[in-house]
């Protein structure tokens, strides 16, 4: 897959780690979006607290935490370095960065690595639930 501005390349293939900090031990897609925006963007982001160690009760807090934070966030059509946020079992939980449409760079659960997308692959067609970009 390729797209026009390819700043992206060096964050393919960093693993997917629930609550994971860190590009070189893996990370999770909120804190990928969290060291990504502001290194390539300018654009500091907090998308989930600390938040538990349990996925399933992790997921409830991070879409309490990403709900109560979108209110503050400027509503953008799909544009290079908005923030992508998708639903997964019909929750706005998962966040990606817009590229050149439909392309998104996002921490990949069933790859285990952060790889790009597209919004056009069946998995992720419809769920888009809107693109921002933080205050």
């Amino acid at each position: 897959m390729q797209c026009a501005n390819e700043w992206w390349w060096p964050y393919q293939g960093v693993p997917v780690v629930w609550r994971g900090r860190d590009l070189r031990t893996g990370v999770d897609c909120y804190r990928l979006v969290e060291i990504v925006l502001p290194k390539h963007f300018g654009r500091d982001v907090e998308l989930a607290p600390s938040i538990s160690p349990n996925e399933s009760r992790g997921l409830v807090e991070a879409r309490l935490h990403i709900e109560a934070r979108k209110p503050h966030w400027q509503t953008v059509e799909w544009q290079e370095g908005a923030v992508c946020l998708w639903r997964v079992k019909s929750r706005p939980v998962h966040v990606g960065i817009c590229l050149d449409w439909p392309h998104f760079l996002h921490a990949d659960w069933v790859s285990k690595v952060v790889q790009l997308s597209s919004s056009e692959e069946a998995r992720w067609l419809n769920k888009l639930e809107g693109c921002y970009l933080p205050p």
